[in-house]
């Protein structure tokens, strides 16, 4: 009983380990060889597990996001906010 259900949870946590260490290793390689097609690369890299292609997917796509906003600099970050000083009626509750 509690023996196989440790047994269990084992396994299950190895098998995590892999799965996230491959997400890893096809997201860097990713990062590195920034393929034309990243859907094909995936497919080829990874054709046996879709869930591993969708989080390296995911990954990337977070990753192109965040170094674009790093990359901005901040008075065109701060242009672009809203104009506080320009409030309608409705906004001041009238």
């Amino acid at each position: 009983g509690a023996r196989l259900a440790v047994a269990r949870v084992d396994r299950h946590n190895r098998l995590m380990r892999t799965r996230w260490q491959r997400v890893r290793d096809l997201f860097e390689r990713a990062l590195e060889e920034q393929p034309a097609d990243l859907d094909a690369w995936l497919e080829r890299e990874a054709p046996d597990d879709p869930d591993v292609r969708a989080e390296v997917q995911s990954l990337v796509a977070h990753h192109s996001l965040a170094s674009h906003f790093l990359t901005e600099p901040v008075p065109d970050l701060v242009a672009a906010l809203p104009d506080e000083d320009h409030h309608t009626e409705a906004d001041q509750g009238g």
